[in-house]
């Protein structure tokens, strides 16, 4: 797919972009298929944020501190009102939950809420995993880390 004559991206942003995030696949996935996609026809200097926003968006990505799920809720923020992603996250209270100590809690009571299910994993059916995961995902409003929720559920099911 190719810029809109109209919003092709100037060097500077691209070049700001990476100076915040040295992930340079990353930051080309974005701009190619988040950014490209929702500013159609827009002139991208008319964009309410500059390229540092996106290394920004990309180097929360790659910290964990956000899901790619997140960051499209923040990504559309960005477009709407721009401002630092970093900034919405901790606004929205957007943070990935990643600590054990927080997830377990969670991850008991579903399994808890969820005995047939369970029982299902623990006589094979590994397919259940997904549906705990899920569970875990809306009790948390998506906000906790999967791996770390995948581990955790396993480990709690085959104690």
């Amino acid at each position: 797919m190719a810029w809109p004559q109209s919003s092709r991206p100037q060097h500077w942003r691209l070049q700001s972009a990476s100076s915040t995030q040295e992930n340079a696949q990353a930051i080309a996935n974005w701009l190619i298929h988040e950014l490209l996609r929702e500013i159609k026809d827009t002139p991208i200097a008319d964009l309410p944020f500059s390229g540092d926003a996106i290394g920004e968006l990309v180097a929360l990505i790659h910290e964990g501190a956000i899901s790619n799920k997140i960051a499209k809720s923040v990504f559309a923020e960005l477009l709407e009102n721009g401002g630092s992603p970093r900034a919405i996250v901790e606004a929205k209270g957007l943070t990935q939950i990643t600590r054990r100590e927080d997830l377990e809690p969670i991850v008991a009571q579903v399994i808890a809420e969820n005995g047939p299910q369970a029982e299902q994993y623990r006589g094979g059916n590994e397919r259940m995993l997904g549906f705990f995961v899920g569970k875990v995902m809306g009790a948390t409003g998506g906000r906790a880390n999967p791996p770390a929720v995948n581990a955790l559920i396993k480990e709690l099911l085959d104690s």
